[in-house]
């Protein structure tokens, strides 16, 4: 387990997760790439009706910039030991495709996520993003 990804929103589960991440990297001598995928959101406008509106560059500049912090931010609050290193990549990309065209270029060993689960209604209708990302790497 040389290659440990850590998909992070940095949510009190994601931030265990990369705590958890840096224990296995530093036991097997690996390195951690953090990403946070950043899905392109879609506004609407309804000037002419509903018309999709895409964020502009400067938008999704400072969407990545306030990843690039919170990053930051945690990796000061959880510091690697000197010899592992971490990464982190801001994807302009949704969390499933995201991962899975990241961990086939960068091949990762192994992926970490915190969870908080999900349950009842919202488990049966969609489950975590966990539980999605386990599904379609086992299938």
């Amino acid at each position: 387990m040389k290659r440990i990804l850590v998909p992070c929103d940095f949510s009190a589960p994601a931030r265990q997760a990369y705590k958890f991440a840096i224990e296995l990297a530093t036991a097997s001598k690996g390195e951690v790439f953090v990403i946070n995928t950043i899905a392109i959101p879609i506004l609407y406008e309804t000037t002419f009706g509903v018309q999709p509106y895409p964020l502009g560059a400067l938008e999704m500049q400072k969407l990545e910039d306030n990843a690039k912090q919170a990053f930051e931010k945690m990796k000061k609050a959880h510091p690697a030991p000197s010899d592992i290193t971490v990464r982190f990549f801001p994807l302009d990309d949704y969390l499933l495709p995201g991962i899975k065209v990241f961990t086939e270029e960068k091949k990762i060993d192994l992926i970490v996520m915190g969870t908080n689960g999900s349950s009842g209604m919202e488990e049966f209708l969609i489950g975590s993003n966990t539980e999605t990302i386990l599904m379609s790497e086992m299938g």
